[in-house]
């Protein structure tokens, strides 16, 4: 495995599941943050913080992928040249 493919599977390995993601959010919207004290929504504020960083760092690898993705193609296609003889 390259250094690049190894990076991205042990990157993605560290962040939580789809399902504890959306479960995490579901509590979340459906919590009353008036009852909760200035140090809870501090430590509220600060996963929300670090599931965006994830989430950015999420788009940054798809966007390398995508672009190599897009490098490698314009490779694979054979290209037509126009006949401009008559």
């Amino acid at each position: 495995m390259s250094g690049t493919a190894s990076r991205n599977v042990l990157e993605f390995s560290l962040y939580p599941s789809r399902i504890l993601e959306e479960a995490k959010a579901k509590e979340v919207a459906n919590m009353d943050i008036s009852k909760l004290s200035v140090s809870e929504l501090k430590a509220l504020a600060y996963d929300q913080i670090s599931l965006m960083e994830q989430s950015q760092m999420n788009l940054k690898l798809i966007n390398e992928e995508i672009n190599k993705k897009r490098q490698a193609n314009l490779f694979e296609k054979p290209v037509k040249i126009k006949n401009t003889k008559k």
